[in-house]
């Protein structure tokens, strides 16, 4: 390993680090706010407010993909040092997305009011509920107008920039609710009033940080249409990415509740609850290793490019599922923990467990699609993913018509995953230069042995019986150690263990020093 090469690794775990401990303060400071806010307004307000909200939010997949844009152009600049480049893509980016905030507002302001009015809201709560729906809007698009100076910082690889922000917004969403506490106002007007305020709090310490702190964040007036029509293919064919898992996301749902009814509706949600918390964790990693990826495929270090995708593809099944395997053997207890034993039902535990397993299947797709979207040419890899992918919904049709239990769905999407993870390597084969036996190697062959290994001792270990408290804990804390062993001992190599080993006891002498 060249000394270029573990300086990147370096900077990959030091930021990783970082956006854990972003991740898990904003955890439980919005678990924290939910439950603080759902007993300040009541649950009709806190209702209201949700479902307002979400006239406006239905429309932010968009931010996603615009997102996903904005960085894969401006770490790329970046990766060919050419700061140039980098000022002309950043410039161009900031008119391109106040031209999209434009039409969003125009679009949602003309839309959204007749939208809210068509809602299932009190008459004497309607005014409120419209109040709410401006200031709403009006925080989406400052939120929406943010995305080009938070991609500017991740591009720069500034994770800690970045966390420390992103704790501003949750200390100011903590004084929120104190002010609840004390005002007599209208609380749900409050709450979305100074919301709005925060958010546009936020995008100017962003605006500032960028332009004092990063070379390329220097705005000019121009119109580049070559980089525009770039742009908008690589967005438009993300786009179509992005509404091909919508539809399976919604299309499922509506399938289940033809078929099964609510109920089953509700034991998805708890499963799909879980599921965003899990991958938060890999998520985070991702967010850390993404600009590398495009940085070094724009320099044409391809070699390096590869090592990053089979190496974070394995790092990435490895972390979640550390996390995931206790929750999957000791899921009822776990709902039963949270829920209440009323609550839980054998379908709700089969649905969270296959939601974890398909969640370590989907995580090995977030590599490769990084290594295509560096090239900028998605659109191939877009629609064979898409296509493949929406084939899900009329397996699903074909197999609740012929009496197929609900919770299968998510056994037949998780073999859909695994043969469209098979289409994804067969697509990024000539980008990164890898042939299917060498990722089978590098990342197939690892996390198999480790998944076979730990599964075998995890089952036995807690096939005891066990329902108290003590016992769930118990469970979880053994097959916590038998993952986190197996992927030590086997699913790491030799001087990925010595490496790790030389940054823990570096941090530890380096602590003992200070002292």
């Amino acid at each position: 390993m060249n000394s270029e090469e573990n300086s990147n690794n370096k900077r990959i775990a030091k930021n990783t680090i970082l956006l854990y401990f972003r991740m898990i303060i904003t955890t439980l400071v919005s678990l924290y706010t939910a439950r603080v806010l759902l007993t300040l307004l009541g649950a009709e307000d806190f209702g209201i407010y949700s479902v307002v909200g979400g006239v406006v939010t239905f429309m932010s997949f968009i931010n996603g993909t615009m997102t996903s844009a904005t960085q894969r152009f401006l770490a790329f600049d970046l990766g060919k040092n050419d700061i140039e480049q980098y000022r002309r893509t950043y410039s161009m980016i900031i008119n391109v997305f106040f031209l999209l905030c434009l039409i969003l507002f125009v679009l949602l302001e003309a839309f959204g009011p007749w939208v809210v009015t068509k809602l299932n809201i009190a008459a004497n709560r309607m005014v409120a509920a419209q109040i709410v729906f401006q200031f709403s809007l009006l925080t989406f698009i400052i939120s929406t107008f943010c995305i080009p100076f938070q991609s500017s910082i991740i591009a720069y690889e500034k994770m800690g920039v970045y966390a420390y922000l992103t704790l501003i917004d949750v200390i100011a969403k903590l004084l929120i609710c104190f002010i609840l506490y004390i005002t007599t106002a209208d609380g749900i007007v409050v709450y979305a009033t100074f919301n709005m305020i925060v958010s546009l709090i936020i995008l100017l310490v962003y605006y500032l940080y960028c332009k004092k702190r990063l070379p390329g964040c220097k705005y000019s007036l121009h119109w580049d249409v070559s980089l525009f029509s770039r742009l908008s293919k690589y967005a438009g064919w993300n786009l179509f990415g992005s509404i091909s898992n919508i539809l399976c996301v919604q299309g499922q749902a509506i399938l289940l509740n033809i078929f099964f009814g609510p109920i089953v509706n509700t034991a998805k949600a708890i499963a799909d609850r879980i599921h965003g918390i899990i991958m938060t964790f890999s998520t985070n990693f991702y967010m850390a290793v993404a600009p590398q990826i495009i940085k070094t495929y724009a320099a044409g270090q391809i070699d390096y490019t590869r090592k990053l995708v089979t190496n974070s593809s394995r790092y990435s099944f490895y972390l979640l599922s550390v996390v995931s395997f206790p929750l999957i053997y000791n899921m009822d207890n776990i709902l039963l923990l949270w829920l209440g034993e009323s609550q839980v039902t054998f379908v709700m535990i089969r649905f969270a467990q296959w939601e974890l397993i398909k969640s370590l299947v989907f995580v090995l797709e977030n590599p490769i699609t990084m290594a295509v979207r560096a090239t900028g040419d998605i659109k191939k890899y877009q629609v064979y993913v898409g296509v493949q992918t929406l084939m899900f919904l009329p397996l699903c049709y074909i197999a609740f018509c012929h009496g197929i239990p609900a919770y299968y769905s998510m056994i037949i999407l998780t073999i859909l995953l695994l043969i469209v993870q098979v289409t994804r390597v067969v697509l990024v084969r000539d980008i990164i230069q890898i042939t299917i036996a060498e990722y089978s190697k590098e990342v197939v062959l690892p996390i198999i042995t480790t998944i076979f290994i730990s599964g075998i001792l995890s089952y036995y270990a807690v096939s005891w019986d066990g329902d108290t408290l003590l016992s769930a804990i118990l469970k979880i804390v053994i097959v916590l150690f038998i993952v986190f062993a197996t992927v030590s001992t086997i699913g790491l190599r030799q001087h990925e263990r010595l490496y790790i080993y030389n940054i823990v006891k570096n941090r530890l002498a380096h602590r003992y020093n200070d002292r």
